[in-house]
């Protein structure tokens, strides 16, 4: 800020890049923007990988107790990074990483958000309580939505079918779900 109260010329462009970046976030999760529309700045990738790990534990805490649930979501944004990875350099197309990593991790912590109040109000209801009905199909339409998000990302950076990124999306939540359930039991209630 300047004397006179108003923002200097840098701080104006910092905001505007992280309003440009949850801008970009926003449409993708509308399917409105592709993975080449997310900046391509070299801290990008590291600040929307940050926001996933720290989205990530915050949910995980309503299941897990504090270090494994910094620890899954670790492990969760490791395999979204070798899911783009893996498959960018299979089609050849391995600079295209930080914007699609920057897409899926950047969008990803954004669905969780919208998510987490709903899996809150799930777990606060007693088991077989019938008004868990509509936050479970609240969470499942979520899952449904972030599959189809990440599909969507997937076939903008490989340049390839919708069919190839439905797949390697699947693909990604049934090893997360599967490696996370062997190493991370949920505590029995």
């Amino acid at each position: 800020m300047t004397r006179s109260g108003r923002r200097s010329g840098a701080s104006v462009a910092h905001t505007s890049n992280h309003e440009e970046f949850f801008a970009r976030l926003y449409e993708l999760c509308l399917l409105r923007a592709g993975p080449q529309d997310v900046p391509s700045a070299r801290i990008v990738p590291l600040f929307a990988g940050a926001i996933y790990i720290l989205v990530g534990a915050g949910v995980a805490l309503s299941n897990y107790p504090p270090g494994q649930a910094l620890a899954w979501s670790a492990l969760d944004t490791l395999l979204l990074g070798m899911l783009a990875h893996i498959s960018l350099l299979w089609r050849g197309k391995r600079l295209r990483f930080p914007q699609t990593f920057s897409a899926l991790a950047g969008s990803g912590a954004l669905l969780s958000l919208c998510s987490w109040p709903v899996l809150l109000m799930l777990l606060r209801l007693p088991e077989n309580d019938p008004r868990a009905a509509l936050p479970s199909l609240l969470l499942v339409v979520g899952l449904i939505w972030s599959i189809v998000v990440i599909a969507h990302i997937l076939r903008h950076a490989l340049s390839s079918s919708y069919a190839a990124g439905l797949l390697l999306a699947l693909l990604y939540v049934i090893v997360s779900w599967n490696l996370s359930g062997l190493l991370f039991a949920p505590p029995a209630h």
